[in-house]
């Protein structure tokens, strides 16, 4: 009778199937991370139309901010979980905030160097 060590071969193979396991959490990670940021995507929007309607001496106006806040918050954990997912390989953007964005276009023309028409 002859014998094979196959100790070596059993060690590989233990490795393949936790390499797998991993790539499959990572996977699953970056699904949720993924739908995470497009729902945090969606409430930093919702709560940037507000503020764009709201006089900040309104007391809601301090909640929508604070909204703002825990969105970027949570977008940094998304990236994070991301990062673990793929080692970095993706990238989550942070959810921009939506009135930031509409005062920032609206001083554009001044930073060209036009004034704008009135």
């Amino acid at each position: 009778m002859i014998y094979e060590d196959v100790t070596e071969r059993k060690q590989l193979e233990e490795q393949l199937h936790l390499a797998q396991r991993m790539e499959a959490l990572g996977t699953l990670a970056g699904g949720i991370a993924h739908n995470f940021n497009n729902l945090l995507t969606g409430i930093m929007g919702n709560a940037s139309l507000m503020l764009l309607n709201t006089d900040p001496t309104h007391p809601h106006h301090e909640r929508l901010k604070a909204i703002e806040k825990l969105v970027d918050s949570g977008s940094k954990l998304t990236r994070q979980l991301l990062g673990y997912a793929r080692k970095g390989q993706y990238e989550a953007r942070p959810p921009r905030s939506l009135s930031g964005a509409v005062m920032g276009s609206s001083r554009s023309p001044s930073r060209w160097g036009h004034s704008p028409r009135g």
